[in-house]
């Protein structure tokens, strides 16, 4: 009776395995059209298994986008796989039709019938977590908005000291979300480093009447505040998620090899913002050094929109970066 029971489940498992093998469905592919697959982070890895018949490349301006076109006819059934930066690892399968059906796959959506097989979740055991969501908009915070002339760095006297000129800044709104220094001894917080005045004028993306602007940098143990700003001149109001950093190679940036993600540690206000007004938020990442033909590209995404903004950092806007304190 017992062999009975377990050749029983046997048989169930076998049956359950084709069932889910026949409900598998597989990406058409046209040599006249071009399909496009969207992710939820951006790409790090992707493997087409029979590239002679298969072309795909990552689209620059929103790496988390996926485009394919089939080079010719084929017969066969192929595969194609893509890990993402938050570790989750897509295999699709993919065959030949001259009029696809479907044309964008939003693998951000899980519905019944998604031309989609998720294969599992792989998180490396270093690998660390996503940065945390921005938490309600709180009260305006007193920061400091130097004149422009005044450099990108603050000046420093004779005995080492730093010498900066405050002035309060107007119309910035500033939300709390994790703020820790992770018991560093005097490391300061993100709110303390955002008080300080502007330093840097050059890394900034103006688009859809929207200005990004990346206006200090610091270094402090083993930790690199970013300090970001978003300025809405339009009359429709900006909600964007948590930046998203790269470290990118600028002698073969289309290879998905040479980029690497890099997470934010913890995160101090929103890059959301009402119409016609500005708002801050920090970032603490890891403290990295970068190569003389590396940068360190940070992508703003609006949620439910396509005003994307992009800002990038060169070696020695992050190398020479100095003490807040």
């Amino acid at each position: 009776m017992r062999r009975f029971i377990t050749l029983t489940l046997i048989a169930a498992g076998l049956l359950a395995g084709a069932a889910n093998s026949r409900a598998q469905q597989v990406i058409e592919l046209g040599m006249l059209t071009t399909t496009h697959v969207v992710f939820t982070s951006d790409l790090q890895y992707v493997d087409i298994s029979s590239p002679e018949k298969i072309v795909g490349k990552v689209v620059d301006a929103s790496k988390n986008m996926l485009a394919l076109k089939a080079r010719e006819e084929f017969a066969f059934t192929t595969t194609i796989s893509a890990l993402e930066a938050n570790g989750t690892l897509h295999t699709f399968y993919v065959r030949y039709n001259p009029d696809p059906s479907v044309l964008v796959i939003d693998t951000r959506v899980s519905s019944q019938g998604s031309n989609m097989q998720v294969n599992t979740q792989i998180r490396p055991e270093a690998a660390p977590p996503a940065a945390p969501a921005p938490a309600v908009v709180a009260p305006a915070s007193s920061l400091q908005q130097p004149d422009a002339a005044a450099g990108r760095r603050r000046g420093r006297q004779d005995d080492g000291t730093v010498n900066v000129t405050e002035q309060p800044a107007q119309g910035i709104t500033v939300s709390t979300s994790q703020t820790s220094n992770f018991g560093r001894v005097n490391a300061p917080t993100i709110e303390e480093v955002m008080r300080k005045g502007q330093e840097i004028y050059h890394i900034t993306d103006k688009s859809y009447r929207l200005e990004a602007s990346v206006i200090n940098v610091y270094a402090y143990s083993d930790l690199t505040y970013i300090i970001i700003s978003v300025v809405n001149n339009s009359d429709i109001g900006y909600e964007a998620g948590d930046a998203q950093f790269t470290i990118e190679s600028r002698a073969s940036r289309r290879q998905l090899t040479t980029d690497k993600s890099v997470w934010p540690k913890s995160s101090y206000g929103t890059l959301s913002c009402a119409p016609n007004s500005r708002t801050m938020v920090g970032y603490t990442i890891p403290k990295l050094t970068l190569q003389k033909n590396e940068m360190l590209k940070i992508y703003i995404y609006e949620k439910g929109g396509t005003r994307n903004l992009f800002l990038t950092l060169n070696d020695k806007d992050v190398n020479y970066a100095v003490s807040p304190i």
